[in-house]
């Protein structure tokens, strides 16, 4: 989840217009950004459950780019345990982030990430922060779009680090629902659905464990016309 936490303001009604991403003005944005991961192991002796949660703030600066928008920005506030398999009410801290995040937006989206927040140790091995990008600024079409319109689009990204190598994809179908007014600002509902796939290699050479996940996603996001922003998703 993601949502925009600063340089709001009150809108006029949502203006006609492209649905794709431009420079902000003011060119900077803060998003709050949160997640929890449950992964059940089931064996003989009995299932185990492990559990992880985080959450952080991104503060965003952008500036025009030869590729499109140049954003560049660090996480801040970063908070997050982690459960031990063994002792599930038992909780470890994730430990603190490193890196910034910089990456090139076009009108569509996200077209190269040259740097994301990353972990160490065996928390980095369950969470990958190489999707960030994707996740606050997902694939729009770029053009104006009528009522109730859809559109097709796919997120494919991958990220090779120490810990962990994971290839993610997810194919998502977007449908223009609608207007709604938070806090004064006239903001655009689009709801989602799709398939995701995300192929995990982590461990040591010679020792490796790989893991594949796949399976259904819904959710919708709040478009900010005025900004060219996404406000929450």
């Amino acid at each position: 989840m993601a949502a925009a936490t600063a340089c709001a303001r009150p809108a006029e009604p949502a203006p006609a217009g492209p649905l794709g991403y431009g420079l902000p003005s003011p060119p900077n944005a803060v998003y709050t950004v949160a997640d929890t991961l449950t992964v059940e192991m089931h064996r003989p002796g009995g299932n185990l459950e492990m559990a992880a949660r985080y959450a952080m703030t991104v503060d965003l600066s952008f500036r025009h780019d030869p590729a499109g928008i140049r954003v560049t920005g660090i996480a801040e506030d970063f908070e997050g345990s982690m459960s031990n398999l063994l002792q599930p009410d038992r909780f470890s801290d994730l430990g603190y982030l490193v890196n910034t995040i910089e990456f090139t937006l076009n009108r569509r989206g996200v077209r190269r990430v040259a740097s994301y927040p990353e972990l160490s140790g065996r928390p980095a091995e369950l969470f990958s922060f190489g999707g960030l990008p994707y996740d606050i600024f997902p694939p729009l079409p770029g053009e104006e779009m009528e009522a109730l319109g859809s559109w097709v689009d796919t997120v494919v990204w991958h990220t090779d680090s120490e810990a962990l190598e994971r290839t993610f994809m997810g194919v998502y179908t977007y449908t223009l629902s609608g207007d709604t007014v938070i806090d004064g600002r006239a903001l655009v509902h689009v709801t989602f659905a799709g398939e995701i796939e995300t192929d995990d290699a982590l461990g040591r050479p010679l020792r490796l464990t790989w893991h594949d996940v796949k399976g259904p996603v819904t959710g919708f996001l709040l478009w900010d016309p005025q900004r060219r922003l996404v406000a929450y998703q």
